[in-house]
């Protein structure tokens, strides 16, 4: 995968951490949700650096 589509892709997952988790936690969601933007963030940073 070429470094260009790789840098979005991890920028991506990194978002869905942050923003996500801050949003999940101001919305009082469940664990559920959180642990699901969790795991979707990671998947998305992890893709982008296994993809190398």
């Amino acid at each position: 995968m070429p470094k260009k589509a790789r840098y979005p892709l991890f920028l991506a997952g990194l978002l869905i951490l942050i923003v996500g988790g801050s949003t999940a936690l101001l919305l009082n969601a469940p664990l559920q949700y959180e642990e699901v933007l969790g795991v979707d963030g990671f998947f998305l940073i992890f893709l982008s650096i296994a993809t190398r």
